[in-house]
């Protein structure tokens, strides 16, 4: 397991995972924005504490989807799958010395994408620590 993109450890260790979840949340974290006009996105990221030079990444995710496995200890089972990163990519970079951003950029979704099911989320990180600055999300409504 790997929270706010620097503490790693064993998934299964509860208290490491607390400790480490509960510290990331106290953290200070840039504020991120996502407005989207119909396939293009607007996305204003405020509030940066003080940082390296970053990446923002732009991901989609797709809720919803189901695999039927053949093998393994799985076999015969149908699993669902939430979050399911559809692509991700890098919308831009971040000098130490930025402490706002607004960017423009537009998304291509394929045609076998459930668009109901569909989430954007966008995060900045550091290039070197990988530490996670802010993470914001946009969803359609669930009808």
């Amino acid at each position: 397991m790997i929270v706010d993109g620097r503490t790693q450890f064993t998934g299964t260790d509860l208290g490491k995972a607390a400790k480490a979840i509960d510290a990331a949340a106290k953290a200070q974290k840039a504020k991120i924005e996502i407005a989207r006009n119909e396939d293009k996105l607007i996305v204003k990221i405020t509030n940066l504490p003080d940082h390296e030079t970053a990446n923002i990444f732009l991901a989609i995710a797709e809720d919803d989807l189901f695999s039927n496995v053949a093998r393994g200890e799985n076999s015969g089972k149908r699993l669902e799958h939430q979050s399911v990163v559809r692509e991700l990519k890098s919308i831009g970079t971040l000098k130490p010395q930025e402490k706002t951003a607004e960017i423009e950029t537009f998304l291509t979704l394929s045609p076998v994408w459930k668009k109901e099911n569909l989430k954007i989320v966008v995060f900045v990180q550091e290039n070197e620590s990988r530490k996670i600055l802010g993470v914001g999300r946009h969803a359609p409504e669930k009808k």
